[in-house]
């Protein structure tokens, strides 16, 4: 019984960190898994990372480099 929740959660966790990913320009697949594995904390992960496309992050860390 314990397998299956288990199973439900991770899918649960796996298809909101795909979601997710998608909409910050990142892996889909790679992040499916994270969260079907990690769970929440996967997510958590995933939302405190930048967006990929956001380039304010990259402009703040190259000026300070120069």
């Amino acid at each position: 019984m314990f397998g299956l929740w288990f199973s439900i959660i991770g899918l649960i966790f796996g298809v909101i960190c795909s979601y997710t990913a998608k909409e910050k320009n990142r892996a889909q697949k790679e992040w499916f898994i994270l969260g079907f594995i990690f769970s929440a904390l996967s997510l958590l992960l995933l939302l405190i990372l930048p967006d990929i496309k956001d380039d304010s992050y990259t402009t703040i860390i190259l000026e300070k480099l120069n």
